[in-house]
């Protein structure tokens, strides 16, 4: 299965408001449950472009693969986020932002967790 949409982030700033901040790009990739049963794997990718105030490089993209594992009770996944600049001094620099979550569904309508 796969998604494409775009983004319009805003950028709040107090004394200032909300500000344009810049248009992205993004596609998303999942491989269907009814293949890989309780494990889930997905992959976003996007390209953006943001002004400067915003982010010195300009041009830019992430990687964000997400696997994990949800049985009704319990969800685990690991989301090695990972971009670079297309543009400016850094590019092709590749910055990692490792993130994770773990929780417990009460099956009363909320879950207990750590991101």
């Amino acid at each position: 299965m796969a998604r494409v949409g775009g983004l319009l982030p805003d950028d709040g700033d107090p004394g200032y408001g909300f500000q344009y901040a810049g248009v992205k790009g993004r596609a998303t990739f999942v491989i269907p449950t009814r293949i890989t049963a309780r494990f889930f794997f997905r992959i976003n990718v996007e390209v953006g472009r943001v002004p400067r105030r915003v982010e010195q490089d300009g041009w830019a993209n992430q990687f964000r693969p997400l696997l994990g594992f949800d049985n009704g009770y319990v969800l685990i996944d690991f989301n090695p986020i990972f971009g670079y600049a297309l543009t400016g001094p850094d590019r092709f620099k590749v910055d990692l932002e490792p993130a994770g979550r773990f929780s417990i569904n009460t099956q009363k309508g909320f879950a207990l967790g750590a991101e």
